[in-house]
């Protein structure tokens, strides 16, 4: 559990369903949330194929599926295992990769099945499956509007202080880095990823930790390491 002492303000800018959820994972902590992108689903007909699987690399995904009525496998295959419990929820045989899409593609390879796939994303995608060597269809069903800061949040980063950003894919580095400009408040990121860290650009006085796993209990812990100054600090 965080640490209830701490005064330090944490900013979360996920989706407003994802950032409350996370905000319940860290007790007392003062925490602002203010989404810097809606979800919002796309019509689309179901793809023509007899597909092995489903794969997801998004709860996003998973949600916008339901209620269209689409024939599809059951069983599906997900990034990581916040994604593989709202796919269970949904009623697919999910399982975890615990990680990202490369040991999504080897947890598949084990499976020894030789797809074709349904992978339905985001309209920014940046996994490559082909790439990785699956026989996958992509098919587009959601995608994400950027919001502005509320005015709670901009007189946050209007302040001298630190302020914790929790942050966890690139997309949401890149929109955090635009709605920061040039708001003196110095950011403490805590990073989803490698990939998400890359997308992150650290000013004098902002620090950054990279989430050992892709889940809520590793990003409280890279949390944590930032109050203890245990980081590189820009």
């Amino acid at each position: 559990m965080v640490r209830q002492s701490q005064p330090i303000p944490v900013l979360l800018t996920r989706p407003l369903a994802a950032s409350q959820r996370f905000a319940r994972s860290l007790a007392s902590w003062p925490v602002v949330i203010s989404p810097l992108q809606s979800v919002q689903n796309v019509p689309v007909d179901q793809p023509k194929g007899d597909f092995a699987a489903v794969l997801f690399t998004s709860e996003n995904a998973v949600r916008a599926l339901q209620g269209r009525g689409w024939n599809l496998p059951q069983l599906a295959f997900c990034v990581g295992d916040r994604t593989a419990e709202v796919a269970c929820e949904a009623g697919y045989q999910a399982e975890s990769a615990g990680g990202d899409a490369l040991t999504l593609a080897e947890l598949i390879r084990t499976k020894g099945l030789a797809g074709p796939f349904l992978h339905p994303h985001g309209r920014e995608v940046r996994q490559d499956f082909a790439a990785l060597g699956l026989n996958v269809q992509g098919v587009v069903v959601y995608e994400t509007l950027p919001c502005g800061l509320t005015d709670q949040a901009l007189a946050l980063l209007a302040g001298s202080g630190s302020v914790i950003a929790p942050v966890f894919s690139p997309r949401s580095a890149d929109l955090l880095r635009q709605a920061r400009g040039n708001l003196p408040a110095a950011l403490w990121f805590a990073a989803l990823s490698p990939a998400v860290a890359d997308a992150l650009i650290l000013r004098a006085g902002d620090r950054m930790a990279i989430s050992e796993r892709p889940d809520a209990e590793a990003m409280v812990a890279a949390m944590e390491r930032l109050l203890s100054g245990g980081v590189g600090q820009g």
